[in-house]
């Protein structure tokens, strides 16, 4: 059988020449070469499956794919999001930043920052206050509405305009 583990006999150091001679007789025993050819026969063809695609401006239910703390750069630390849209199977992940607050953020800014992460968290039920582990709401489902927009270098994306608090 391909990819057993075969204990070699008692005292006698296996070989590579030994090793490889196994392998192959791992292989004869899968099929003939015909058999082999097609091993990777997928049964169906692949020009029939459909490319990624966008969804028209409204609100969907999406699920959490993708939640990490990114470092700061330009602008500073931030969350990375991504999500699938439930019942879209053949359109593109839909990518969102959330900006974190800093020091250096003007009070206007702070508080436009912590409010974005509100909604966030609330749409995708994350507790408003203490300690997340990301992992953990990994595969939330929450409400957003989504926009269709053209990005010059990745063509037509959709963006997150508003997350939705359940009792929206």
């Amino acid at each position: 059988m391909l990819g057993a583990i075969q204990e070699p006999e008692e005292n006698i150091k296996p070989t590579k020449s030994k090793e490889i001679k196994m392998v192959t007789e791992d292989i004869k025993d899968l099929g003939s070469e015909e058999e082999l050819s097609s091993f990777l026969d997928l049964g169906e063809d692949l020009n029939d499956i459909p490319d990624l695609t966008t969804v028209p401006d409204e609100d969907y239910e999406l699920r959490m794919v993708t939640l990490e703390r990114r470092p700061a750069k330009k602008k500073g630390p931030f969350l990375f999001t991504e999500f699938e849209i439930l019942g879209q199977p053949d359109t593109k992940i839909v990518r969102h930043v959330l900006m974190l607050f800093t020091d250096q953020d003007s009070e206007r800014q702070k508080k436009n920052r912590k409010r974005a992460l509100k909604y966030f968290y609330k749409c995708f039920n994350l507790p408003s206050s203490g300690p997340v582990v990301f992992a953990d709401y990994i595969g939330n489902t929450g409400w957003a509405t989504l926009t269709e927009e053209t990005d010059p270098v990745y063509g037509k994306q959709n963006r997150i305009a508003r997350f939705r608090a359940p009792e929206d």
